[in-house]
């Protein structure tokens, strides 16, 4: 049995993130954060549907999550620094609509909600121009595989199977997601987001904080993730969206790196583990943006 015990990156010129907080967490980004070449623009109305990836679970190095989504019976932990919160730094859009929620499923988002808040999807409306979504990991039970590759010999027991298996029907459920979606928004480009890598790449240098992986492992557990990110991309493509791939900004910087983009074990608050730091959100948020352009 295993046990394990940030700078930030900013890219794309017009995309150039300051995330360093100043005043409340949840004010308005000043003007002067908004690069030259985009402040004449409007901000774009956008939704974000999501779950906790895209929601920012872990967020609250700048203050408290979002009110309302950080209760006793409401955990949806929407963060100020959320991906979707810091393209919105950048002056290009307005999240006018935040439905995203820690532990969402494809099912939160076409029918049924979470801690009573309405399904994801029914809260955007025909105004959005633009749509931001993660959703897909928690229909295979994500949160568990990385634990079991992270924590466990994960390849000697039945969880990466059982993972693969619900990857074989997930595409249904993402179309019902990704209808609603339309549905709701009927005017709006739609971004569906990626997965980015958890583990190292196969041949890659194995980082200190997983001493024990061996070779087949890392290769099952990228075959998993690789599976899950082929069916998310080609039922977006196949909706007409845009998929935004995050993977360039998490090279040499997955869960057993020294310069991880992840939460370790042990991260505070506790729910945060093996979820993206505030280096990893830049890196969704920067992929996000530039696809949105």
């Amino acid at each position: 049995m295993r046990r394990r015990g940030s700078g930030v990156v900013v890219g794309g010129a017009a995309l150039v993130l300051t995330i360093v907080a100043s005043g409340t967490a949840w004010a308005s980004p000043p003007t002067s954060r908004v690069p030259a070449s985009t402040a004449h623009r409007a901000p774009v109305r956008a939704g974000n549907v999501a779950d906790s990836f895209g929601s920012g679970e872990g967020g609250i190095e700048t203050g408290p999550y979002a009110p309302g989504s950080d209760t006793a019976t409401d955990k949806c932990h929407r963060s100020a620094t959320s991906p979707a919160r810091l393209v919105e730094r950048t002056g290009l859009i307005r999240v006018a609509v935040d439905a995203s929620c820690s532990g969402a499923t494809t099912t939160n988002v076409t029918t049924t909600g979470q801690y009573g808040e309405p399904p994801q999807a029914e809260q955007l409306d025909p105004g959005l121009g633009l749509v931001y979504v993660i959703i897909g990991g928690n229909d295979i039970n994500f949160g568990t595989l990385s634990a079991c590759f992270i924590q466990t010999d994960c390849d000697k027991t039945p969880i990466p199977a059982a993972s693969m298996q619900l990857i074989s029907v997930l595409a249904p459920k993402l179309d019902a997601a990704y209808n609603a979606v339309r549905a709701h928004a009927p005017a709006a480009r739609v971004i569906v987001e990626l997965y980015p890598r958890l583990l190292p790449a196969v041949g890659a240098p194995v980082g200190p904080f997983c001493p024990e992986f061996d070779t087949a492992e890392i290769a099952l557990g990228n075959q998993v993730q690789t599976q899950l990110n082929a069916v998310i991309a080609e039922r977006a493509r196949a909706h007409g969206f845009r998929v935004a791939d995050p993977a360039p900004f998490f090279v040499r910087h997955d869960l057993c790196s020294t310069s991880s983009f992840f939460y370790q074990p042990g991260a505070v608050p506790p729910a945060a583990t093996f979820h993206p730091n505030l280096s990893g959100r830049v890196g969704l948020a920067i992929a996000a943006g530039l696809t949105s352009i």
